[in-house]
């Protein structure tokens, strides 16, 4: 309903609804996934599953979770490091790097 409010209230193609779950830290990765098609169900356009923490929970993401993925590439985070194209093969369009505008700064 939350999704559906906003996407009625943003209006236009221009503007995509990420649908966040942190839910694999406290109800395990089923019920991330759970959520994240309700989200889908209820207008979100792009689905993130926050910090798998392993490569089975990666793969189980992307082979069940149908339409658009979003991925947090996190130095030092809790999902592995896979390359962008390795994401994209697995279906993530979306992927973000937190900090990355500051790594060049941090390295001097």
């Amino acid at each position: 309903m939350l999704f559906a409010a906003a996407k009625a209230a943003i209006g236009g193609p221009k503007t995509m609804l990420i649908a966040r779950t942190d839910a694999p830290a406290v109800r395990g990765l089923g019920a991330a996934i759970d959520r994240a098609h309700a989200a889908l169900d209820a207008c979100a356009h792009i689905t993130f599953v926050e910090a798998p923490p392993d490569m089975a929970a990666v793969e189980a993401i992307a082979s069940r979770m149908p339409g658009h993925k979003m991925f947090k590439l996190a130095t030092g985070g809790r999902s592995p490091a896979l390359s962008f194209a390795a994401l994209v093969e697995r279906g993530f369009g979306l992927v973000v790097v937190p900090g990355l505008a500051l790594m060049p700064r941090s390295a001097a």
